[in-house]
């Protein structure tokens, strides 16, 4: 169990936002990062000066264009940074575009994050690696059922329904009903305060996919690497 809270501990630390952190301060003086210096500013200057010589419909569909062009340019331009940054680090020489090919997401410079990390702890071995993996794989099977959790549905009903019964006490005063729709709106006022709260302390569930995808690549390096037996 251990393992597996050490390894979703370093996928959470090489996450997509670790992977743009990376893009877009290592390595700029480089033709890559120049383009992506250059994609920025054209970004920039597209937002600064296309309302200022456009007007009425024109402002809205000269923006569009320009969104679909920086955009299209900035994933291409995206994708050589990420082989640029990633693929030439020491971890990564040997996975044969392996940043390229799992660009969708980050996956692949995700990986080389976390195969860095995990090769300095000592948990980069068949024997942890596996024993993480079977953690994995039982809470995945678990998320699949849906469990746990708390559904959304009772708190949101209840909170309507407590808004509606106080919403309208003040037209069922000419029947004598409105005390007791008061009290009744602020009863499933109250429930629908505990439901909504224990909703919400249900922890947001992690890309436990990706973080396997992530854990099975380590795990055969780790058996690649793992000296075999010797011949006598």
């Amino acid at each position: 169990m251990r393992e597996w809270l050490v390894i979703q501990q370093l996928s959470r630390e090489a996450s997509r936002s670790r992977v743009l952190l990376e893009l877009f301060t290592v390595r700029l003086l480089t033709v890559s990062g120049v383009a992506l210096l250059i994609c920025i500013a054209l970004a920039l200057g597209a937002l600064a000066a296309i309302p200022a010589v456009t007007q009425g419909w024109w402002t809205p569909a000269t923006m569009a264009v320009a969104i679909l062009i920086v955009g299209l340019v900035g994933g291409l331009v995206l994708e050589d940074r990420a082989g640029t940054v990633f693929q030439s680090r020491p971890v990564a020489l040997h996975l044969n575009g392996l940043v390229r090919r799992y660009r969708r997401g980050f996956l692949g410079p995700r990986y080389v994050l976390f195969s860095e990390r995990l090769r300095e702890t000592d948990y980069f071995t068949v024997d942890a690696l596996e024993s993480a993996l079977r953690c994995c794989d039982a809470e995945l099977a678990m998320n699949h059922r849906g469990q746990p959790g708390v559904r959304t549905g009772p708190a949101v009903l209840t909170l309507l329904v407590s808004v509606g019964l106080m919403a309208g006490a003040p037209y069922v005063a000419k029947y004598g009903l409105e005390p007791a729709a008061m009290a009744a709106g602020l009863v499933l006022a109250l429930a629908a305060m505990m439901l909504l709260a224990l909703r919400s302390a249900q922890a947001a569930r992690h890309g436990t996919e990706e973080t396997r995808c992530l854990l099975v690549w380590a795990l055969e390096e780790a058996h690649a690497e793992a000296p075999g037996p010797r011949l006598t």
